[in-house]
């Protein structure tokens, strides 16, 4: 079967264990795999768990799925992009994400209610979710993520895990919610407030914002210099007086 763009699929069998070990699966789990592929990663997880639903968009690989796990009652193979289709109920995630998917990923991951994520991403977008504020990596999703949730890297994964051999190198992290910080913030207007201020990093905020919204502490600073505190406390000043609206 050739391989379409975007397409790796971890065909190492220790490296896959070593995926599934650290995803800390439990009998009782439910799992929703993304990208699920030829079933590699779904065949070493099926035993350990209660119920398992496999995304995979492509209607071959799909098929394949299909066929391969068509009389295991515990695997649900849904022939859908995962992005667009709602996302059933499960206690985790386990996935090796396609790369390009990565970033949308990570928007709809904090849009649920799914409390962990161990997810195999591009180890470079992995390094941009825990950038420091005021760095060149410190953007749109790296002050996105560090707002609402955690990461944690786990296991750095060669190139030649993959087949087709994969032209970047691999990380599989975990990615859990904040929830202490979860409860006033719409996750929407959050994610457009954010977008707003990082598509024009090189602006200092007075210049971004409509003139007047921009509290004097933060007029002389530019979005890649502002921490999460500091952002969640601009996002809430203007969700207080009911300015948001007209970003």
């Amino acid at each position: 079967m050739p391989f379409a763009k975007d397409q790796y699929f971890m065909v190492n069998k220790a490296w896959v264990e070593k995926v599934v070990e650290l995803a800390e699966l439990k009998p009782s789990d439910i799992i929703l795999e993304i990208g699920a592929g030829l079933g590699n990663l779904t065949q070493a997880m099926v035993s350990r768990v209660s119920l398992l639903y496999a995304f995979e968009r492509d209607p071959r690989l799909a098929e394949l799925l299909q066929r391969k796990f068509g009389r295991e009652e515990k695997i649900k193979v849904l022939p859908y992009d995962a992005l667009k289709y709602p996302w059933p109920s499960v206690t985790k995630i386990v996935a090796n994400l396609p790369y390009s998917i990565s970033r949308d990923f990570v928007i709809k991951f904090f849009s649920s209610s799914i409390p962990y994520a161990f997810v195999v991403v591009q180890r470079e977008f992995a390094k941009k979710l825990v950038a420091k504020v005021n760095t060149s990596n410190y953007r749109f999703v790296s002050a996105y993520t560090q707002s609402l949730g955690e990461v944690e890297f786990l296991l750095d994964i060669p190139s030649d895990a993959f087949e087709p051999k994969a032209p970047v190198a691999s990380t599989l992290i975990k990615i859990k919610h904040k929830y202490h910080s979860n409860n006033h913030v719409d996750k929407e207007k959050y994610r457009i407030f954010l977008l707003k201020l990082f598509s024009h990093r090189q602006k200092k905020i007075r210049n971004i914002l409509p003139k007047g919204l921009t509290p004097p502490k933060f007029e002389h600073y530019r979005p890649p210099q502002l921490t999460t505190y500091e952002l969640l406390e601009l996002y809430n000043h203007l969700r207080r007086t009911e300015l948001l609206d007209i970003l």
